[in-house]
């Protein structure tokens, strides 16, 4: 892995935070594998989680993404989100490229169980995606309109 370096903020711990990284060395064999976050995810779209990702280059990247919450209980979090779901966003357009509620409805289920860490629950998201570079967010909404915590994650898939 390479040099990388990162920030870190929020303008309140319970609502805006962000955290960036660079490569300080052009020349450096190196790259991003994972990138995950943890929060409140209710009804509104304020109570979403976000997760905005760039993918650089001229070639397409493979990426799974999910959306965790039921698997939290107990060990993350006494009021998992019962219900993720999770929507692939291109960002110039915003332009919905696809969703998941059930990993397991995924058309891409047999990669997604290929990777050893899918989801931990049937009520949880996966997807498996093929991208031209380009800026994505991943969005983590409640499929019900219930609050609970929940983890969307971006992975390079390998």
């Amino acid at each position: 892995m390479g040099a990388f370096n990162w920030a870190k903020g929020w303008t309140d711990l319970d609502e805006l935070g962000f955290v960036a990284t660079s490569d300080d060395d052009l020349n450096l064999d190196s790259e991003f594998l994972n990138v995950s976050t943890r929060g409140q995810v209710g009804p509104d779209a304020e109570e979403e989680l976000n997760i905005g990702f760039i993918i650089t280059g001229t070639i397409p990247q493979t990426v799974y993404l999910t959306g965790r919450g039921p698997s939290l209980a107990g060990a993350v979090s006494t009021t998992p989100l019962d219900d993720p779901m999770i929507t692939l966003v291109f960002q110039v357009t915003q332009e919905v490229i696809t969703t998941n509620s059930s990993w397991e409805d995924s058309p891409n289920q047999s990669l997604i169980q290929a990777t050893n860490i899918q989801p931990g629950d049937a009520n949880e998201a996966g997807i498996v995606e093929t991208l031209p570079p380009g800026g994505y967010v991943l969005l983590v909404e409640s499929e019900s309109g219930a609050f609970g915590i929940a983890i969307g994650e971006v992975y390079k898939y390998e």
